[in-house]
């Protein structure tokens, strides 16, 4: 997305985040500009994340961490990712590249196979939940 700079109005200060959440209001929220392309050209919206996949991905990997009595940190350290990354997993704010998935698996002292399966029994309760409600 490409970002415009702009100004605020004069005698207005405000901390960061605000400042932040006040220039991402001006912006159109349903369209995105491809850098390369010309100002004319407009993408539409990526498709929205499946956040009960992330969820249970989440689950899965902060049961088997606590399994091995283990913090994020040494997590971190077999998987060979830096300890926020593991912190972001285990509150479903992203989700790991494949290679990341297999150093993860390798640092839960799991087969790929076995800790993808937990994951997709996780994500079919989530799923099965949140039609219930």
């Amino acid at each position: 997305m490409q970002f415009r700079f702009f100004r605020m109005p004069r005698g207005h200060v405000l901390s960061p985040p605000a400042h932040l959440r006040w220039a991402c209001s001006h912006f159109v929220p349903y369209m995105r500009v491809h850098k390369c392309a010309g100002a004319s050209t407009v993408l539409p919206m990526r498709k929205a994340q499946d956040l009960p996949l992330f969820r249970a991905m989440a689950g899965e990997i902060k049961a088997r961490r606590a399994a091995l009595q283990i913090s994020q940190e040494e997590l971190a350290h077999r998987a060979e990712v830096h300890r926020s990354f593991i912190a972001r997993l285990e509150v479903a704010e992203t989700q790991p590249s494949l290679a990341a998935l297999f150093r993860l698996a390798h640092g839960l002292e799991a087969d790929v196979v076995d800790l993808v399966s937990g994951i997709k029994r996780r994500y079919a309760r989530e799923h099965r939940d949140i039609r219930r409600s």
